[in-house]
């Protein structure tokens, strides 16, 4: 090594120059080259996912600043879709429906003589479910059964009405009454 000094003190003044300029410029190569271009690529890299990273902590805050706000929509949608399902459940229930019937029939002096459903037919994004009845009662008894059968929580519409057989009755006209209520179910049910 000691050497090499003695050759390099030897040397001009210029090449002298001209050998640390060229060390420093190879060192500098080097350096750039294995050291400052692949960190450079993985700083790039980080910086871009501190953004992304950022940004979604942004999101989330701007959520989580909502979050009463959508729990409270999502509460409102649920009550709505609970009520929904009460005018056009999921599921056929005759019973119930035969059971409402029943009562709002007494309730009102009708005779609920026949009541027989029918095939569900699909109508696409729902299904409709006829039910054949037949009644007797006075036109006002019969008129006042089909309103309050609009009234029930349940949908259910009266279609094909036919009157027959008028019979006086203690000063009351008393009708023999056929007809179709017709009541709806998602197509998701059966």
């Amino acid at each position: 090594m000691g050497d090499i000094i003695n050759q390099i003190n030897k040397l001009p003044q210029k090449v002298k120059f001209l050998v640390i300029f060229v060390v420093v410029v190879a060192t500098l190569v080097i350096y750039w080259f294995l050291f400052y271009i692949p960190n450079n690529e993985v700083l790039s890299k980080l910086v871009r996912e501190t953004q992304e990273l950022q940004s979604k902590k942004r999101e989330s805050a701007a959520i989580a600043a909502n979050r009463d706000k959508l729990e409270e929509e999502v509460s409102l949608m649920n009550e709505k879709l609970k009520h929904a399902l009460t005018l056009l459940p999921n599921e056929t229930d005759i019973r119930g429906i035969l059971r409402q019937l029943s009562i709002l029939a007494n309730k009102i002096g009708v005779d609920l003589v026949f009541f027989k459903p029918g095939a569900i037919a699909s109508k696409g994004l729902f299904s409709e479910i006829p039910i054949d009845l037949k009644l007797s009662g006075s036109f006002n008894e019969i008129a006042v059964y089909f309103d309050r059968i609009g009234k029930l929580s349940r949908i259910i519409n009266i279609r094909d009405i036919s009157m027959s057989n008028p019979k006086k009755n203690e000063n009351v006209l008393k009708v023999d009454v056929s007809c179709q209520a017709v009541t709806f179910m998602s197509a998701g049910g059966m």
